[in-house]
């Protein structure tokens, strides 16, 4: 074996070697989630730790659901707020991208570097008025206020996600379809929808991902346990003089499993999605 092999050879061994650290130290977090939620309450600050709960056991993820903390309803109040802000969003941001990438009018440009700079400010600045607006209308408690909210901040990336996928549609082919006698809306339809579709699906994933973590509009807008979300929920195992670490891990695996399994799910189409409209855009 040549000086050169080895030296590729352990160039790669040390690549592979760092790699492999870098992500045992990420997971480690995860790993110690789990194991803290298959763990009694009493033998979670034993000493010294152990890597295998001992002893094991699902009572943890029963009593999270089926005690007093209502956590199913939080799921349930959660996938209401996720499905329902990627839905505005996706139809809101897909008119608006729609709409700058094929019609030429004034100020086209600057409303949409305007559509990217309220990305800019947090919305720690807006909830005051906010919530003094919802308040005189009667609309505390309510999930369609908080979508509402929550879309108000996913519409914007949603319109560019979309915008930089529809740019790499050749308008010619809607042009083609309306000289055969389509209408506006059918050429959208049955032509700009279908080739848009991971555009579209990648809005869609990343508005329904902010929208599960979203804590702060769920906190000022809903005063009812009944309405709270996952993020809120989660606040319910932190008692004044005690924190319930194993309910509490056991209630974070189940709030991220539904993001990981749609991510795995779908992780093809929002690379291709994102790189399509990076290159076309």
């Amino acid at each position: 074996m040549s000086s050169r092999t080895r030296r590729r050879i352990g160039l790669e061994l040390l690549t592979h070697g760092t790699l492999l650290t870098i992500l045992a130290i990420l997971l480690f977090p995860v790993f110690v989630m789990l194991k803290t939620s298959f763990t009694p309450f009493e033998n979670i600050l034993t000493w010294p730790p152990t890597w295998i709960p001992e002893p094991f056991t699902w009572n943890n993820y029963v009593d999270v659901f089926t005690g007093r903390y209502r956590f199913g309803q939080a799921y349930l109040n959660s996938f209401v707020l996720a499905i329902g802000t990627a839905l505005v969003s996706v139809v809101f941001g897909f008119l608006g991208a729609y709409a700058l990438s094929r019609f030429r009018f004034a100020l086209r440009a600057p409303l949409l570097f305007l559509a990217l700079a309220t990305q800019m400010f947090s919305p720690v600045i807006l909830i005051v008025s906010l919530y003094q607006i919802v308040q005189s209308l009667g609309m505390l408690d309510d999930l369609g206020t908080v979508i509402l909210a929550q879309s108000s901040l996913a519409v914007p990336i949603a319109l560019w996600l979309i915008h930089g996928y529809l740019q790499g549609i050749p308008p010619d082919l809607e042009e083609a379809a309306m000289i055969d006698g389509c209408s506006r809306l059918t050429t959208l339809r049955y032509i700009v929808l279908p080739l848009a579709a991971p555009g579209i699906a990648m809005a869609g994933i990343y508005a329904f991902i902010h929208a599960w973590n979203q804590l702060l509009f769920p906190l000022v807008l809903l005063n009812d346990e009944a309405l709270f979300p996952i993020p809120l929920a989660l606040t319910r195992f932190a008692g004044q003089n005690v924190v319930y670490w194993n309910l509490m891990m056991a209630a974070g695996v189940l709030a991220t499993l539904p993001i990981a399994m749609l991510f795995s799910a779908v992780q093809g189409v929002f690379v291709r999605g994102i790189t399509a409209g990076a290159v076309k855009g």
